[in-house]
């Protein structure tokens, strides 16, 4: 999107990922709105401190039958994220 002086076509992607021209032109546009620019203010407020955890959340592999086993760790696990401002 930004390598190219007049940016890049959703017709461009369509032919370049080949996948359809619908799906191309969503693309195109959630890409663009997570480009522009935003005058965000810091999460939780200035000053405020803002802790962040994860976890893996899914079956011990040592339960699932043998075929169903993908590996050690997060391996076939959902990521799951939390953010909670620690600041009264």
């Amino acid at each position: 999107m930004v390598s190219s002086k007049k940016g890049i076509s959703a017709h461009q992607l369509h032919r370049l990922l080949g996948i359809t021209y619908k799906s191309a032109w969503f693309m195109a546009h959630r890409i663009r709105e997570a480009m522009r620019e935003s005058h965000a203010t810091p999460m939780g407020g200035e000053g405020k401190t803002v802790e962040m955890d994860e976890t893996f959340v899914g079956g011990l592999e040592k339960n699932k039958h043998r075929s169903k086993r993908k590996g050690t760790g997060g391996v076939g696990k959902e990521a799951v994220y939390s953010l909670v401002c620690a600041d009264p």
